[in-house]
């Protein structure tokens, strides 16, 4: 492949991204993804600081964590 035949891929390849990122539905899938994110990272410090202060006598390892989690009201599918 010679250096302007990649530079063109390259260039349609950017294209195509900034297409994809302008759209609005990418827009709120990535928002979502973010929050989902958060979310999770929120469930994981309030169980660890439940841990540390004591709340729970069960074990703190991930087969403690994952007992714990099922346990909440949301944890059961």
């Amino acid at each position: 492949m010679t250096d302007r035949a990649a530079e063109d891929l390259v260039d349609q390849a950017e294209d195509v991204a900034g297409g994809v990122a302008a759209n609005d539905w990418f827009k709120r899938l990535a928002r979502f993804g973010m929050v989902a994110r958060g979310v999770l990272y929120l469930v994981v410090a309030l169980l660890a600081l439940r841990i540390a202060t004591g709340d729970f006598d069960d074990r703190a390892d991930k087969q403690g964590a994952l007992q714990a989690v099922v346990r909440q009201p949301f944890g059961r599918c």
